[in-house]
């Protein structure tokens, strides 16, 4: 009967017991299936048990280098590029590749200015009184006007006397034309303008900007 060894598989340590005639010849491990060569049993001590062998200990992997030729012992991996265009003052990312404006601090991202915030003053009941007023009696000066005009034209006979050579000045046509009518238009086109831009278009008032308290000169 052929002489058997006892080997140990390098890999997971079992126990395999091959013919001595196999020494040199790869084997594979039942048990891991790591294939391995054969080496001849190391030589039994006085004491009769044979020598332990012992795993040899595993290659630590090599660092590597960083950009600046340094060795990294523990790189931070990067998970994830973010390529989203960011503000260069406050870092927050922009609206578009295109934005010129931060909308997070106000950065002008061309003249390289941030912009300025303002205290507004609050709209009050008597802010809109005194915005809305100066409409209101442009309408009103509208209204009396056209109505001057109107009663001059109708009742005009009734407070001159006809026998009277200033009731020929009064009532006549260029009279009115050009001393009642023309001046009274004139104005009346300005106060409706003023008054539609004032309570149609415009109705709301500006925001007005806080004054900012004067240091007491020492």
């Amino acid at each position: 009967m052929a002489e058997a060894i006892t080997i140990v598989c390098p890999e997971c340590e079992k126990k395999i017991a091959v013919p001595a005639e196999a020494v040199g010849k790869k084997v594979r491990c039942k048990g891991c299936q790591h294939v391995f060569a054969i080496k001849a049993p190391a030589a039994k001590p006085a004491g009769g048990k044979a020598a332990p062998i012992k795993k040899p200990p595993a290659a630590k992997p090599k660092p590597k280098p960083t950009d600046d030729g340094e060795e990294d012992d523990a790189p931070i991996g990067v998970t994830a590029l973010d390529t989203a265009p960011r503000c260069p003052n406050c870092a927050n990312e922009m609206e578009s590749e295109d934005a010129v404006i931060c909308l997070t601090c106000g950065y002008n991202t061309r003249t390289r200015l941030q912009a300025a915030t303002l205290a507004i003053e609050d709209t009050t009941k008597m802010t809109w009184f005194w915005w809305l007023l100066p409409g209101i009696l442009c309408a009103l000066f509208f209204i009396i006007l056209l109505t001057f005009d109107i009663l001059y034209q109708i009742k005009i006979d009734n407070y001159v006397d006809k026998d009277n050579d200033w009731y020929a000045f009064v009532a006549a046509g260029f009279f009115k034309i050009w001393f009642i009518w023309a001046p009274t238009t004139f104005i009346n086109v300005g106060l409706v303008t003023f008054a539609v831009r004032r309570l149609i278009l415009h109705p709301t008032p500006p925001e007005r900007v806080k004054k900012k308290p004067k240091k007491d000169e020492e």
